[in-house]
């Protein structure tokens, strides 16, 4: 899965963690919010950063490339 990590106004957020739900399987997202993981099929990713609420994005085969908005606590 690439993806990337941005805010409210598409901005990227560097340093997301994006871990693998139920593993300890992670990695953080480059300064432009850009990552790459991988995820075994029907996976679970959770993304979060400090100030943003935690978001879970369930991965199937028409989204291994999403872009997900982070909303502001």
């Amino acid at each position: 899965v690439k993806g990337k990590v941005v805010n409210e106004q598409s901005a990227g957020i560097p340093n997301a963690s994006i871990i693998v739900k139920g593993t300890s399987q992670g990695v953080t997202s480059n300064q432009n919010g850009d990552f790459a993981i991988s995820v075994p099929t029907g996976g679970t990713i959770v993304i979060s950063s400090v100030g943003f609420l935690t978001q879970e994005i369930k991965v199937s085969g028409d989204n291994l490339n999403p872009t997900i908005t982070l909303k502001q606590t």
